[in-house]
């Protein structure tokens, strides 16, 4: 499956919201650097989708607060 995802970093709690069917709103406590944000998207991905996180794949907007991510089942 694939999503848009609009992240919010630095946020006080680690949440994901669902916009519509294939558009969701990520808040991480993680900060955008060094990677530590992305790190922190996959794995509450992960948990949330109950899949392993070398399922997740940042296809788009690695850099970027609006990320394309692919999940496998």
């Amino acid at each position: 499956m694939i999503y848009e995802v609009k992240v919010k970093t630095s946020a006080k709690k680690d949440s994901i919201s669902l916009i519509s069917e294939n558009k969701l709103k990520v808040e991480i406590k993680a900060k955008a650097e060094d990677g530590k944000a992305n790190k922190a998207i996959v794995k509450l991905l992960s948990e949330h989708f109950s899949v392993p996180q070398n399922h997740i794949t940042i296809k788009r907007g690695s850099r970027s607060k609006n990320k394309i991510i692919k999940i496998e089942d």
